[in-house]
């Protein structure tokens, strides 16, 4: 799990691929190719299944209800080498209320597969409470990045995690710790958020700042005299080591 001794490093690369001259794209580097214009074809889908729904977490110490993926916050790591095709099936579990949803891949330049962005309104209809979606499309891009929910405020109420696409390193490190997730909740959960947001067209709204700031996975509100058991985010690191 992220921010805490238990979540494994990361690896250099997937090794589940064919790997031409030891690397799953090859001999393509940092310096010799544009991800932007060209990326290899390596043949493997990464598949993941993702079930959304409520729940309540106590990020802070104190328990709120929040949407969570795979009953997780933030969600799984989604991890693929450039180049792989990746397949994530979305489910809709949102109930009590019901909601739709939508999951946009942040930093996806969605080539030939536009309706895949996860944008409800635009690229595709919201999924359907009780109903499922499989989205597909390329790793073109390789780096670090995260997925959010695109539907109303969903991702401010737990619906993102990260993405990471293995590539050609510019430089050398010795240990990669993984994503370290920044994320803002809020005390009160969908609906009332967006409303609070409204306004006339003609007057812009201010972003409500966020009561509570999380690092990976939890955080200390600042104005609370007294906490209860309080998991702080934590990792390890070896001294003398260059850590990603």
């Amino acid at each position: 799990m992220l921010g805490t001794l238990l979540a494994p490093l990361l690896p250099l690369f997937l090794i589940t691929n064919p790997l031409p001259g030891g690397f799953p794209w090859g001999s393509r580097t940092d310096t010799n190719t544009n991800p932007y214009t060209g990326y290899p074809n390596t043949g493997v889908t990464r598949n993941y299944d993702f079930t959304i729904s409520r729940g309540l977490i106590a990020p802070d110490g104190y328990q709120r209800e929040v949407l969570l993926v795979n009953g997780a916050f933030p969600g799984p790591t989604i991890e693929a080498n450039w180049g792989d095709k990746i397949v994530v099936n979305v489910h809709n579990n949102i109930s009590g209320p019901a909601e739709g949803t939508s999951v946009h891949w942040h930093g996806f330049l969605q080539i030939n597969t536009p309706w895949e962005d996860g944008v409800p309104g635009v690229t595709q209809c919201p999924i359907a409470p009780g109903s499922s979606y499989s989205y597909e499309f390329v790793a073109s891009l390789y780096g670090t990045s995260w997925y959010h929910s695109h539907y109303s405020a969903q991702y401010s109420g737990g619906i993102a995690g990260p993405i990471v696409v293995y590539g050609p390193s510019q430089s050398k490190y010795d240990i990669d710790l993984g994503p370290i997730t920044l994320t803002g909740l809020f005390f009160s959960l969908l609906p009332p958020l967006p409303l609070s947001l409204s306004a006339p067209i003609f007057v812009a709204p201010a972003d409500p700042p966020s009561q509570i700031g999380t690092i990976s996975r939890t955080g200390i509100l600042s104005n609370k005299s007294s906490l209860p058991a309080l998991t702080v985010s934590s990792t390890r690191i070896t001294r003398s080591s260059t850590v990603r």
